[in-house]
């Protein structure tokens, strides 16, 4: 399990779209406590690193599946979210999965948007 935050300038929507850009067909967009959000699956990379006296690695390949759940930052969906991804090897984690750990089973709100640093003006 992954657990992070990104404050980016990219929304949900805009996310979505990269989704059907890239030909993307496994995800579903969804509402979480009023804040947008998309749930996709994807495979991970796994990569073979030989720390021996040979120092070769092996090739890069294709590891095991993964869901992500990303739930923007605020309801406007003005870019950044918040993101948990679950991945294993013994199968593809299930959609319920996020249903044990949802946060519209919880009395707890996300943070919002952190707020903007105060701006510094130089000179006169």
């Amino acid at each position: 399990m992954n657990v992070s935050a990104t404050y980016d300038d990219l929304s949900i929507a805009q996310y979505v779209k990269v989704l059907e850009t890239g030909g993307e067909q496994d995800y579903e967009q969804l509402e979480v406590l009023g804040r947008p959000a998309v749930l996709s699956s994807d495979h991970t990379m796994e990569i073979t690193i030989d720390l021996g006296s040979g120092g070769s690695s092996g090739p890069v390949e294709q590891g095991p599946l993964a869901r992500s759940l990303s739930v923007a930052l605020d309801g406007k969906d003005r870019g950044g979210c918040h993101d948990i991804t679950v991945w294993s090897t013994s199968g593809f984690p299930r959609r319920t999965v996020f249903s044990s750990t949802s946060p519209r089973r919880s009395s707890r709100r996300c943070p919002d948007r952190p707020p903007e640093p105060p701006r510094t003006t130089i000179g006169p």
